[in-house]
Parts: structure tokens; C-alpha cells; sequence
């Protein structure tokens, strides 16, 4: 064996033994007695008089929630209904989450498995006390999990599942908009209002149309953009969709502020309203703040819709009214074209 396999395999026999030694360290201090078993013994019996939760890390509270009655709210977000969705899964991740393998307990590497002191902490409340605050570390896929430590106790867990939370903060409100498809939609025209001259105030606002993107037929794929200005043609079809395509598939949002506060600075809001085939109309205020999109939302029924669309349209109008919402930049983007933004020269599709 020449000098050069024999460093080599000194090498990789360090590796491997490095490797032990630290993977051993990282399992358990030796003497310490650890048992496996739930995360949370018992939380089946206990979850229904949980009533607070905190979600921080670094020390800061971004996201608390508050149950009241049978009913969660996100209470740093103005009292705004909580994700259903969200808790549920929350809730049902813990209830049956596992202690697979037990860690270190070593403070020096707690940094390693994402279970610091300053790691993201997940509390629960019953009341005044406190139930649990659970330190979440990093996910692991091989075997999957996530390491987890307690608060309050030196040794940190291996457990067989992730506790799923909501990618942003955003993602603690419930939220969801009437279905509205392409398919569904029949008309979508951008507005602005003016001032009406009268004898007493307040005097109404009056709507001015300054375009509109139809359809005759729920089948029909494209849309018809009018007016069209001598010389110009519709433009991409992609930029159509960046308005027609806004609502569909706005499952979610980044943040939410009371309605009232969009147009504090005295913004002039872009102004769209969205009506189905079936009748139902969703007006929609859309402002720039800085790099941010909000939006608020009305949502109506013709007077010739039918029964079910007008409660439909009451059902909505109470869940979204009081808010404006911060949407993604890209659907913020698309909103905001106006109509020149939709024109091309004629001809200029034939080179596209």
C-alpha cells in the first residue's frame, strides 16, 4: 500500500469516527434518563380549554391568538377570525406527535438542532397558565421530523413529525373570496367617481367607466376590451389576465389593517368591480403604500340575482368589509394596469 491510499483511508477513518462521536453528543449527556412517549401526554383531553397561543422568535410576539367564545382571533392583527384551517392542523400535529429519539441537552449545541433560547417558541395558555412553550428547531427529513425542546428543560426531542405553522403571518387569517373564475365572470369594468353637484351635502359620487373587459358567454375563453381607440387593438392576453385572473386563486394574504386606514393619507384608490354571470359583483379598492398592495373588498348582488347569490353576497360582505388586506406585488401589479397599459398598436399581434 503506496503513502497516498494509506493517508487517504487514515482520513476517512477520522471522518467517520468525527462523525460518531459527534452524532452521540448530539443524542443524549450521558446519565441522563429520557424516556419516549408523546410530546404532550394528555393534550387530547386538554386542547379545548387551550385559549391562547403565541407564536415569537428572538424574543418578539408576532403572531398571538385569542379564543373567545368558540371562536380563535388573531389579536396582534386587530382582532381579525383566525385560520380555522391553520389551528386545526396546529392542534392535531401536537395532539399526536411523538418523542422518536432523544438529543442533546447541551446548551453549547442547541444551535445546531434550531433550539436555542432565541428559536421560534410556540406557547399555549389555559387562562393564566401557561400549558406548554415549545421551542420548534429545524425539519429533518432522514427520518422525517423536527427537533423540539421545552422551555423550561434542558433535553431537546427528535419528534416524528413537523408542527406545521403558517409560512407567513399572513397565513394566521382567515380568508377566502367568492369563486371567481374567468368562467364565472362575465364583466369586469375599472372606475373612478366624482363629485355630483347638489343643493345640501353630502352629495353623491357618480361612476365614470373608463374600461371594461367582457364576455357574452360563460364558454367564451377571451375577453373584450372597450373601448379601443383608433389605430389600437387589445394588447397580450397575459396582461388582460393579470386583471381578469386577480381573484382567482387569492387564497391567502400577506397582512390586514382595518378598511378605514387605506385611504387615511388621502390615497386615490384604483377602483374595479367584478361581476359573475350569476350576478354577484365584488368591488375591489386597490392602493400602494410604499412597495406594498392593499385592497379592500365590497362584495353586492344585483337586483335580479337569485336568493341564494344575494346570500352568498351578505355572507362575504360581512367576513371582508371591515378590512383591507396586503396582497402579493405581482397581483398588486396586474390590478393596477390601466387602460393604456392594455393597448397595442394594430397589426402588433401578427409580429408577437
Amino acid at each position: 500500500m503506496n503513502k497516498k491510499v494509506f493517508f487517504s483511508l487514515a482520513l476517512a477513518t477520522l471522518a467517520l469516527i468525527l462523525i460518531a462521536v459527534l452524532s452521540k453528543a448530539l443524542r443524549t449527556t450521558p446519565g441522563a434518563s429520557v424516556q419516549t412517549g408523546a410530546l404532550l401526554p394528555q393534550f387530547d383531553n386538554t386542547r379545548a380549554s387551550i385559549d391562547r397561543i403565541v407564536v415569537s422568535k428572538g424574543g418578539q410576539n408576532s403572531v398571538q391568538l385569542q379564543r373567545q367564545g368558540e371562536q380563535w382571533l388573531v389579536s396582534s392583527r386587530f382582532d381579525h377570525p383566525a385560520n380555522a384551517g391553520a389551528l386545526r392542523t396546529l392542534f392535531d400535529d401536537l395532539n399526536n406527535a411523538q418523542q422518536r429519539e432523544a438529543k442533546t441537552s447541551d446548551p453549547a449545541r442547541y444551535q445546531q438542532l434550531g433550539v436555542h433560547a432565541e428559536g421560534q417558541h410556540l406557547q399555549l395558555s389555559v387562562g393564566d397558565s401557561q400549558y406548554a412553550d415549545l421551542i420548534l428547531g429545524e425539519v429533518v427529513t432522514r427520518p422525517a421530523g423536527q427537533f423540539v425542546r421545552r422551555a423550561d428543560e434542558a433535553q431537546s426531542w427528535l419528534i416524528d413529525r413537523e408542527i406545521r405553522l403558517p409560512v407567513t403571518d399572513g397565513g394566521w387569517l382567515q380568508f377566502s373570496l367568492p369563486k371567481m373564475s374567468s368562467a364565472d365572470l362575465q364583466k369586469v369594468e375599472r372606475y373612478e367617481l366624482s363629485g355630483v353637484q347638489c343643493v345640501a351635502a353630502p352629495c353623491p359620487e357618480s361612476e365614470k367607466v373608463l374600461f371594461s373587459l367582457s364576455k357574452q358567454a360563460p364558454e367564451e375563453t377571451s375577453f373584450t376590451l372597450t373601448p379601443l381607440p383608433a389605430g389600437k387593438s387589445a394588447g397580450p392576453a397575459w396582461k388582460i389576465a393579470g386583471i381578469t385572473e386577480v381573484l382567482n386563486g387569492l387564497n391567502s394574504v400577506n397582512d390586514v389593517a382595518k378598511r378605514e386606514t387605506l385611504l387615511a393619507d388621502n390615497a386615490e384608490p384604483v377602483r374595479t368591480r367584478f361581476t359573475r354571470f350569476d350576478g354577484l359583483q365584488v368591488d375591489t379598492e386597490l392602493v400602494k403604500k410604499g412597495e406594498e398592495y392593499w385592497l379592500a373588498f365590497s362584495v353586492t348582488a344585483r337586483d335580479d340575482a337569485v336568493e341564494e347569490v344575494k346570500a352568498e353576497a351578505t355572507k362575504y360582505a360581512e367576513l371582508l368589509t371591515p378590512w383591507s388586506y396586503q396582497i402579493a406585488s405581482y397581483k398588486g401589479e396586474g390590478l393596477a394596469r390601466g387602460h393604456a397599459d392594455l393597448l397595442q398598436e394594430q397589426g402588433a399581434e401578427a409580429s408577437q
